[in-house]
């Protein structure tokens, strides 16, 4: 028969052994890779913004605050919840062989297999999530040093000319379905970063109203990169043209 040991083991040390195996399998893979990316491409912008004296708004940043807090949130909570199963995952199984119980050679096997498996998964994920932590710091600096960077700008002063068929993909952005794609490496016919956004749930739009912050903020992309908008390459003039012409003025939805 199961003892009160071996049940306490198999129903909290096995299902947090398979979640903690699903999450970083699979899943934490895919929740956290698109925003990863996403960040990545907006602070890779930070060098062709200053070198054009753009002067952003705050709120822009608070925008990159949000996001890293969040992350940084998580990745503590996930180190603290692995160490807690990781001690509990000893202390029990330490406990299960040391005791002289009367059980099955199945429930043994279950026991034995968590015992050993489940440290070597929790270091994994620890080390894992502290090189996320790490990048989270990185990242923090760059805007940190960004905030210091843009207090120092002047209040923007448009030098940069107009490009050619500008109004074309402004309209496109502001009023219709579009596909974006950025490619993750400079360049790149094959690996991109790919986000579909329809006209009717743009969140730099709200009420036919354009929260500027919102927009300029979405406008942050790795200009060097080759940016394509509806499978049209553009270059990082018609971006910056349009942060300047959005700081200059306070647009409502036609």
């Amino acid at each position: 028969m199961l003892n009160i040991l071996s049940i306490l083991f198999i129903s909290i040390i096995l299902p947090n052994f398979g979640f903690l195996l699903i999450l970083f399998s699979r899943a934490n893979w895919w929740l956290k890779k698109d925003d990863w990316e996403y960040i990545n491409i907006k602070i890779r912008s930070k060098e062709s913004i200053l070198s054009n004296s753009i002067k952003l708004p705050k709120d822009i940043f608070n925008k990159f605050s949000i996001f890293l807090r969040r992350e940084r949130n998580y990745c503590a909570f996930l180190i603290a919840y692995i160490i807690f199963i990781l001690l509990v995952d000893l202390g029990l199984g330490i406990s299960y062989y040391f005791i002289d119980l009367k059980t099955n050679k199945i429930t043994d096997s279950l026991v034995l297999f968590a015992l050993i498996g489940f440290p070597i998964l929790a270091i994994i994920a620890i080390i894992e999530t502290t090189f996320d932590l790490l990048k989270i710091n990185k990242n923090k600096k760059i805007i940190d040093d960004w905030v210091i960077q843009n207090e120092k700008l002047p209040q923007w002063n448009k030098q940069i000319e107009k490009p050619l068929n500008y109004e074309q993909l402004k309209n496109i952005i502001l009023y219709e379905d579009f596909e974006l794609k950025i490619p993750i490496f400079k360049k790149s016919k094959i690996h991109f970063y790919t986000k579909k956004i329809k006209s009717t749930n743009k969140d730099f739009i709200k009420d036919n109203k354009i929260d500027i912050p919102k927009l300029l903020y979405f406008l942050l992309f790795d200009y060097d990169s080759g940016i394509q908008i509806n499978n049209v390459t553009y270059s990082k003039e018609y971006f910056l043209y349009f942060i300047g012409e959005f700081l200059d003025n306070d647009f409502s939805r036609q």
